[in-house]
């Protein structure tokens, strides 16, 4: 067993690593899609960090996409035992996600209403609408040449901000990179062919709503997770 590998085993022994496979199965078989549980999104991203571990390859650090792989990177910083740093990359209607989610606080919203059949479909043409990256350039002062880097992020769509991350680790002189992603999805109306990612390493291709999804029910407990780790959202 390697080091990583070794390093991979969530703390609790097999027990743990069953339940963490038996999550990640359960979200294997293909299904519609539902609120992916706290514990959930902790037990795929140990899994993801397994997988990972198993390839052999040597991680020297994590880089991670604000703000969906939060908690990914953490955890899978956490299993592999290797620093992590988190850019700022996100389609320009993310940013007024935040924004409602602060007005959802205020105004309290079913979580329901918003996956709604009319409310959805605005959902759908509001993300193709606002499609447009945005980064913070000071996010990717950090030194990455000869190193091999892990890149995390939570889910693959069109896969343009993973494509821009990459292509800028490539331009700064990064060894390798090993792309990992809880979920690769596989909606051929929203996959961009130009943006040509395939990541090295999912655990499944249905989208669901993540506990940091403006619709879960679980947001309040995801962000009470990060600020007991010190973590914070990119607003």
């Amino acid at each position: 067993m390697t080091l990583q590998a070794a390093l991979s085993r969530p703390a609790g022994g097999d027990a743990v690593a069953a339940a963490d496979a038996a999550t990640h199965h359960r979200y294997a078989t293909h299904q519609a899609k539902r609120n992916m549980t706290l514990v959930e999104a902790e037990q795929l991203s140990r899994h993801l960090a397994a997988e990972l571990a198993g390839r052999g390859t040597p991680y020297d650090v994590i880089i991670g996409l604000a703000n969906g792989a939060l908690l990914p990177t953490q955890v899978v910083a956490d299993q592999l035992g290797i620093p992590f740093h988190m850019v700022k990359v996100r389609r320009q209607g993310s940013r007024w996600i935040q924004r409602l989610q602060a007005i959802r606080k205020l105004v309290p919203v079913p979580s329901s209403l918003l996956s709604w059949g009319p409310v959805g479909l605005f959902w759908y043409w509001f993300q193709k609408r606002y499609n447009k990256l945005e980064k913070s350039e000071s996010s990717f002062e950090v030194p990455v040449a000869g190193l091999h880097v892990v890149l995390i992020d939570d889910c693959i769509v069109s896969g343009g901000s993973l494509r821009y991350v990459l292509d800028r680790l490539h331009a700064a002189g990064a060894a390798s990179v090993t792309t990992g992603v809880i979920c690769w999805s596989d909606d051929a109306k929203a996959i961009d062919p130009a943006h040509g990612v395939t990541p090295d390493v999912h655990l499944h291709r249905d989208v669901h709503f993540y506990p940091w999804s403006s619709s879960s029910p679980y947001l309040t407990a995801y962000e009470a997770w990060l600020r007991a780790r010190g973590l914070e959202l990119w607003t």
